[in-house]
């Protein structure tokens, strides 16, 4: 009766791990697959939003602009002592 519940307990933990391990590199390959675009492969979009708060943000949202990626660029942000 030990055996069978060490046993079972055995596989329980050996099937726990091999369900984990799967599933990181199951997360690892989909990370390779789904890189972020470069600059070039942009399609056209219809808006672009900036959320503030990081330097070089509204820059880059102005480079998109400039470079047609979309007609409209909102930019959105609060002051420090609002929020």
């Amino acid at each position: 009766m030990i055996k069978f519940i060490l046993k079972s307990i055995t596989m329980t933990c050996v099937l726990a791990v091999t369900a984990i391990t799967l599933g990181y590199f199951i997360y690892c390959a989909t990370i390779l697959v789904w890189q972020t675009p470069k600059d070039e492969e942009l399609q056209p979009h219809d808006a672009i939003i900036v959320l503030t708060g990081a330097k070089g943000r509204i820059e880059q949202g102005f480079e998109l602009l400039l470079n047609d990626k979309a007609p409209k660029l909102l930019i959105s942000g609060v002051l420090n002592r609002l929020s």
